[in-house]
Parts: structure tokens; sequence; C-alpha cells
């Protein structure tokens, strides 16, 4: 069907439903969604800071798991959990600082799983 030859409400569904069964629509959402409760929070998205080792420690935690969920698409999830554990896609800890920070002996497990590149997982 050509869609130059589409009504305004056949565009608008067709487009629609595109988007749905992509997965866009679903990714926008999440976005959306991420964005109004990064902007409801107070202040400016900031998780109270315990001090110290515990902060340092919950934030490879946190930082943990926001990787895992990134890594494996759990978009809406993720979406979630940022703004309730304040924390930003770009101040998330890297794999080698985690395991630095956890004192991780070499080939352990879970150095190995967060070491180990996106395809090969």
């Amino acid at each position: 069907e050509d869609i130059e030859q589409l009504s305004e409400s056949e565009f608008r569904a067709k487009l629609y439903h595109s988007l749905q069964k992509k997965g866009i629509l679903d990714s926008l959402k999440s976005q959306l969604r991420n964005k109004i409760v990064k902007e409801l929070q107070c202040p400016k998205g900031n998780a109270p800071n315990n001090g110290g080792t515990s902060s340092l420690l919950l934030q490879a935690a946190n930082s943990i798991v926001a990787n895992h969920m990134r890594d494996y698409g759990y978009e809406y999830t993720l979406s979630t959990f940022m703004p309730e554990a304040g924390i930003n896609l770009d101040k998330l800890l890297s794999p080698a600082d985690i395991i630095h920070i956890l004192h991780l002996p070499t080939g352990h497990p879970l150095s190995q799983i967060m070491t180990t590149p996106e395809q090969d997982k």
C-alpha cells in the first residue's frame, strides 16, 4: 500500500504499529519515564550520601546492577532503577573500578563476568 494514499488516521495507525513492532515505542516510553522521574527527584536526582566506604560499596553495587541491566537490554527496569538509586549512566563505575573497590582477585567469577565482552555473554 502506497503511503501517500493513506489517510491521516491510517498513517498514524500504521506508524504506531510499526514503532511498536520494532520495540521503538517501548524504548521511547522508557526514556520519557526516566526523564520525568529524574525531574521529580530532589535535589537533582542525588541519592543520600552516607559517606566513606559504605557509599563507595553502594556505588559499586549499583553500578554492577545498572551495567547488567544495560548490557542485557532491560531498559524499562533500568529507567526505574537509575533515578531510585540516584545514579546516571555517565557516572557508573567501570568494571575495572568495581574489581578494584571490591578487591576481587584475578580469576574471580564476578570479575570474569564483568570483563567478558558483551557478545560473548
